[in-house]
């Protein structure tokens, strides 16, 4: 592939044909408890909902985009693409792609993205190793700021789901240094134990791809 031409995506038959038929199975079950609701009241009739919501958000996918293209990285295929995104992730070797308008493009190694696109997965109490560079924009980091973690470590029969909970020190430049409304750095997200930032660079060095 030309990395600079990038590669023009094509259809994805594939994904579009599972979609419908996924949407199609909901569809039904939204119908069976649509009739079910007549014998049985709220809670059926609140399953004939969900089910028809989500029916019609996979139908209404279906004739949306799919692409199909080939990962810059590996090689390998990639289905199921969107039109535009900024950070498409290869489910083989796990780097990133930029699609533009239906073509795909390697990741310039100092990109930053508009949004906390590039996830890192975090095992409990671990801290990441930002390697100096800021999360925000790959600079280099100047100083941190704490976010607190929980993610699920174990299920106990009787007893449910026990969580662990940690605070990690996330590395900024002085640009960056000033957590938004809800304590997060700008371009900096986290869910469960997982941490999404929006530096390409410093992606690459906390998670050693190449």
């Amino acid at each position: 592939m030309d990395a600079a031409a990038g590669e023009t995506l094509t259809t994805d038959e594939g994904a579009k044909r599972n979609k419908l038929i996924g949407a199609a199975v909901l569809l039904v079950l939204a119908a069976g408890c649509g009739y079910l609701a007549t014998l049985y009241g709220f809670m059926a009739g609140m399953g004939a909902a969900i089910f028809g919501i989500a029916g019609l958000s996979v139908l209404a996918s279906a004739f949306g985009f799919a692409g199909v293209g080939h990962c810059p990285t590996c090689g390998k295929e990639m289905r199921d693409l969107p039109r535009d995104t900024e950070a498409a992730s290869c489910r083989c070797c796990g780097n990133f792609a930029i699609i533009r308008d239906a073509k795909l493009f390697p990741t310039p190694p100092d990109h930053v993205a508009k949004s906390s696109a590039y996830r890192i997965d975090i095992e409990p109490g671990v801290q990441p190793n930002f390697r100096g560079l800021c999360a925000t924009c790959g600079k280099p980091a100047t100083t941190s700021l704490p976010r607190e973690l929980t993610k699920d470590v174990v299920g106990v029969p009787g007893v449910g789901r026990l969580a662990k909970t940690w605070t990690i020190d996330i590395a900024v430049c002085d640009e960056h240094s000033k957590p938004d409304s809800l304590g997060n750095p700008a371009g900096v997200t986290s869910f469960g134990g997982s941490l999404s930032i929006s530096s390409h660079r410093t992606w690459r060095a906390i998670t050693a791809k190449s």
